[in-house]
């Protein structure tokens, strides 16, 4: 499982993964955000993935659509409350991390300088 983009510099990692039937199905319905999950962690990002993946449920690995290197835990929830206020949040997702967003409107969201987080 490798990232499709890796931006920033830092020992933990934001991570935007999704199934691949999610986006196949947005590209084909002309959307350019499907159901993706953000998260955070401090340790190895394919572990991780692999510890929240029952596998009863998804039958293949998610893909890994962007990393983003932080020293900044804390980076995740200004993005996720970004992405609240936008209205993308999922809410009748298993866990509070679900958002139909992308792995670009995500880098675009924390490419802004981080202007749209700092007001967050």
């Amino acid at each position: 499982m490798q990232p499709e983009q890796v931006i920033g510099v830092g020992s933990g990692a934001i991570y935007v993964y999704f199934a691949e039937t999610e986006r196949r199905l947005a590209r084909l319905e002309g959307r350019d955000r499907w159901l993706c999950k953000v998260g955070y962690t401090a340790g190895d990002i394919v572990a991780r993935i692999k510890d929240q993946r029952p596998a009863t449920i998804m039958a293949r690995f998610p893909t890994i659509g962007l990393v983003v290197r932080t020293d900044d835990p804390t980076l995740e929830r200004a993005l996720h409350r970004a992405l609240e206020v936008r209205g993308h949040r999922v809410a009748e997702a298993a866990g509070a991390e679900w958002f139909e967003t992308s792995p670009n409107e995500v880098r675009d969201l924390l490419e802004l300088d981080g202007s749209i987080l700092r007001r967050m």
